[in-house]
């Protein structure tokens, strides 16, 4: 029994149970396994035995590397239709300036954000925005926090972002949520609150972190009191 044809089928049949992890790796070494295998057992002319193996690790390994890919192309897939959910949920905040736009506006957050919001809030945020910056242009984001609530299944992800504006750039923080969508397979991302820092105006804050405190403005130290010129050298000092 050829050792590499056992070999193969053995790391094929753990690439396709474990093709989330190890398809990648495994696939690709089982196909090679095998083909090697056949060919010394070709090459034995009898004295080796395990064809069937030998296809088998091949076949296996085969569908651990179709599933590895399909796998890949879904989370690629989703994380997109996430970010694009995200992207047009801010932009239609911050472009909430009339009823309609509200509305709109207010559809991209969470069941539990829209509770305590209304649309006059989303577009009083949105209003003050454009009157100290100037219209939303972009907004980068620099980190993801993940917060998993496995009790809920609502899980949160808190990110830090830049927002550029057509007048300044500043730092904040987007928090949203992944809401079970009741009539598709994937989750939907919805907004939870949006807080833009800014250090000489004060914070600018939508939903849930209204009510949190504000990053603590940077300390300005004073300068130290100036030694009066008139104040006498010590004893036994010279001047």
């Amino acid at each position: 029994m050829s050792a590499l044809a056992r070999a193969s089928a053995i790391v094929g049949a753990l690439a396709t149970v474990f093709a989330c992890v190890g398809g990648a790796i495994g696939g690709p070494l089982a196909l090679l396994l095998g083909i090697i295998s056949l060919e010394r057992i070709r090459a034995s002319q009898g004295a080796l035995r395990g064809r069937w193996a030998a296809w088998t690790g091949i076949s296996l390994g085969s569908v651990s590397i179709v599933l590895t890919l399909l796998l890949q192309w879904g989370i690629v897939s989703m994380q997109r239709w996430w970010n694009d959910q995200l992207d047009a949920g801010v932009r239609a905040t911050f472009a909430a300036v009339d009823l309609e736009g509200g509305r709109a506006a207010l559809s991209s957050w969470s069941p539990s954000a829209g509770s305590v919001l209304d649309v006059g809030d989303v577009r009083a945020f949105a209003d003050e925005a454009r009157a100290r910056y100037g219209s939303l242009t972009d907004f980068t984001i620099r980190s993801e926090v993940p917060k998993p609530d496995l009790m809920s299944g609502v899980h949160s992800l808190e990110m830090a972002v830049k927002f550029d504006f057509e007048t300044e750039r500043l730092g904040g923080v987007l928090i949203a949520k992944l809401i079970p969508s009741a009539g598709g397979f994937m989750p939907k991302v919805r907004l939870e609150s949006i807080r833009i820092d800014d250090e000489v105006r004060g914070a600018l804050t939508l939903g849930s972190l209204a009510g949190a405190a504000e990053p603590a403005a940077p300390e300005v130290k004073e300068p130290a009191a100036e030694e009066a010129e008139t104040a006498e050298p010590a004893k036994g000092v010279a001047p």
